[in-house]
């Protein structure tokens, strides 16, 4: 009966347990830091290029934050027309969307080579919608101020 128990015990206190955290990114050992002019360029292009895929026509960008950490890059970028002009929503698939911040976009990119490919963005989110990505992109979360 004491075998039971104790099996009965482990199994309650393995079921009430949180999850065990997600592995570490091994970016997140290294510091995070300002995109230098290079690099943005680089970043700019990837997001004007999976933006404009997204919305449908061609987009400039209104830069707020560009950073990098290792082969992460964490970008807060607002789409605007190519004259610099607010971009028009109403032909988008976020039309009928509530856009936060004039649709402020979230971005998070990765490297490869001198390569830069947006793995995960949000439009205009009204909450954090990049809580998760760290989890599900083995991201480091500094990268995205979440840490």
């Amino acid at each position: 009966m004491t075998f039971l128990r104790a099996a009965l015990l482990a199994l309650l206190l393995a079921a009430c347990s949180p999850p065990a955290p997600a592995p570490e990114s091994p970016a997140a050992a290294l510091p995070v830091v300002a995109a230098d002019a290079a690099t943005q360029t680089r970043l700019q292009a990837a997001i004007a290029q999976k933006l404009g895929a997204d919305l449908g026509a061609p987009v400039a960008l209104e830069v707020e934050t560009m950073q990098t950490q290792g082969d992460w890059a964490w970008a807060v970028v607002t789409p605007r027309a190519p004259t610099g002009a607010p971009f028009d929503f109403s032909k988008t698939k976020y039309k009928d969307a509530e856009l936060d911040g004039g649709g402020r976009t979230y971005l998070l990119l990765t490297r490869s080579g001198e390569t830069w490919s947006v793995r995960d963005f949000a439009v205009g989110p009204t909450d954090v919608a990049w809580i998760e990505w760290p989890r599900k992109h083995n991201a480091p979360p500094q990268v995205m101020g979440l840490e």
